[in-house]
């Protein structure tokens, strides 16, 4: 592949350099690679959207939920990055509801069980192999991003999704770009899933990300799932990266159970199609608070 330089891309583009080593450092430019001192960009990157018209498409109508922010300090403050890596049956425990429930909002049957039995690295001959790889990815990289303090991006996004499905068929892993979103509450205009996923970022990165750890993370959660970006697993996607999140916040991914499934379709319901996050945030504060309970520290 050929890679442009930031003066040949700002004239491509007719952006400044200094702005797209900016887009660059925000991951807002697909591929582009650091070396020692410059931006390396792909011939064939797109070129960066619009700020402006980023803007206009801001979730203006989004209802958060009340969070309680001292509840959630005091719980952050008691839980070591040893805790939340040593403590195997906790954690196991805990991810294995999380997976049961994101498998069974996807369509799939996995019980908790099975997914126990593959965390602890053995085999179940009752699942695929897909399903396998699909329950070490998930795992693995939750531990990789517990408080690594790297902001998510647009690229990191599109990273994350690639190494969850490596090992699986592309075509289930891909952002369906140009479709539209499941649903689309905004009567301004159309706009294609690439489009939402930008905007949702560039709301992460305005405002998103500097609110309450557990606020900000529901956001992207629902957020994502309104905006349906794969052809499957949309469900496992965003319960991952609302767990990462989370963890990158220093708190722990939520415990959601398949009993909490009729609730969580409801509280969807408000949040993708309204957005009204209260029941979504009410919901996911209490599936937290309960992964506390799993490690013992409440």
């Amino acid at each position: 592949m050929r890679y442009l330089s930031v003066k040949e891309a700002s004239d491509r583009w007719n952006i400044s350099g200094r702005r797209i080593r900016v887009l660059c450092s925000d991951g807002r430019i697909d591929g582009a690679i650091k070396t020692n001192w410059t931006w390396m960009i792909p011939e064939d990157a797109p070129r960066p959207r619009d700020g402006r018209r980023l803007r206009r498409l801001k979730s203006y109508d989004i209802r958060v939920g009340q969070s309680d922010i001292n509840r959630c300090e005091a719980l952050r403050e008691r839980l070591s990055e040893e805790a939340f890596i040593s403590d195997k049956e906790a954690f196991d425990s805990v991810v294995s509801s999380l997976l049961e429930c994101a498998f069974s909002l996807d369509g799939e049957n996995i019980s908790k069980e099975s997914i126990l039995k593959v965390l602890r690295g053995d085999i179940d001959d009752s699942l695929s192999l897909k399903s396998h790889i699909l329950i070490s990815n998930y795992a693995y990289l939750l531990n990789a991003y517990f408080k690594k303090g790297e902001k998510l991006s647009d690229l990191r996004l599109r990273e994350l999704r690639e190494r969850l499905f490596q090992g699986i068929w592309k075509d289930e892993a891909v952002f369906d770009d140009k479709r539209a979103p499941k649903y689309q509450r905004r009567d301004e205009e159309d706009v294609s899933v690439g489009d939402e996923i930008e905007s949702m970022m560039y709301q992460y990165e305005l405002s998103w990300s500097s609110l309450n750890g557990i606020t900000g993370a529901i956001l992207l959660f629902g957020e994502l799932l309104r905006i349906n970006p794969l052809k499957k697993s949309d469900f496992l996607f965003s319960t991952l990266i609302l767990s990462i999140e989370l963890v990158r916040n220093g708190y722990l991914m939520p415990s959601l159970r398949k009993d909490d499934i009729e609730d969580l379709k409801g509280a969807l319901i408000f949040s993708t199609k309204r957005g009204n996050y209260i029941d979504l945030t009410r919901l996911v504060e209490n599936a937290v608070y309960r992964s506390y309970a799993e490690y013992g520290i409440l």
